[in-house]
């Protein structure tokens, strides 16, 4: 048994609309990412973490995805006592990612006329940080 336990995740939401504003002529394609994240826990043991992704009117395409992680916490595995929370913002977040990636790409993809969103790997524990910070 691990200390934290992946009982894995579902979509909560996922949009994709053609940005009629967006001039590909005129417009540059870019964005600073935003990927919001939440932690909701059950009780002392399980918890669900939320991460989403929105663009509005800063691409060709308006986008908005939501996943949801499912985690249970062994805190007598917790051998060097990082504790639940802990784990939730560095460890359940890196786990989630990479899903979470995937479902942006392959959605922003099948629209057909744009190159698919990709997210470069980033360590999502740093992010999440620094967004609090500011």
């Amino acid at each position: 048994m691990v200390v934290l336990e992946f009982k894995g995740y579902h979509v909560l939401k996922m949009e994709y609309e053609r940005n009629l504003n967006f001039d590909d002529k005129k417009d540059e394609a870019g964005f600073n990412p935003s990927i919001n994240v939440s932690f909701h826990t059950n009780n002392s043991k399980e918890a669900n973490v939320i991460l989403g992704f929105s663009s509005k009117d800063e691409l060709p395409f308006n986008v908005e995805v939501q996943i949801e992680g499912i985690f249970k916490y062994n805190a007598e595995k917790d051998e060097t006592k990082l504790g639940f929370e802990t784990l939730l913002k560095k460890n359940a977040t890196a786990i989630l990612f990479p899903y979470f990636r995937m479902i942006l790409s392959q959605l922003t993809g099948m629209g057909g006329e744009y190159p698919p969103l990709t997210l470069p790997t980033m360590n999502i524990g740093d992010l999440i940080d620094r967004q609090n910070k500011e």
